[in-house]
């Protein structure tokens, strides 16, 4: 299996997460296949102190359906600096969407922020009011 990690630094390790795999395990099977997982079998010592819903360092999630680059933090003393860089809004996530039909224009930006949608949880829309989940 190639690996997982595609950059790192000091502080912090690049992940690459594929569509389809959740970040953390699936609450109706703590031993189902997730990036985290795949993370601690290739580094090991990813296995720290972290905080809990933060296991092996994983700074933020990204949706199953999700792919993209997923950031951890390489020890537990580095993990609140790396982590209010994402509650500060000083690091955010940028979606990219890619379609496999043709669509009518070249270039398109939704600056909206997007929330869980109330009636399919799985499904992300445009939060249109604070009454909107998140």
């Amino acid at each position: 299996m190639p690996s997982i990690v595609i950059a790192e630094a000091p502080d912090l390790l690049w992940i690459l997460k594929p569509a389809g795999l959740s970040v953390f395990p699936l609450h109706s099977d703590p031993e189902s296949d997730c990036l985290l997982h795949r993370l601690l079998q290739e580094r090991p010592e990813q296995d720290a102190d972290f905080p809990a819903g933060f296991e092996g360092g994983i700074l933020h999630r990204l949706d199953i359906s999700t792919s993209g680059i997923v950031l951890a933090a390489r020890s537990s003393t580095v993990f609140p600096a790396m982590r209010s860089l994402f509650t500060d809004k000083t690091l955010v996530k940028t979606y990219r969407f890619i379609s496999r039909g043709d669509v009518p224009w070249s270039a398109n930006e939704v600056t909206a922020p997007i929330a869980h949608d109330k009636r399919r949880r799985k499904r992300m829309v445009v939060q249109r009011s604070a009454n909107t989940p998140h």
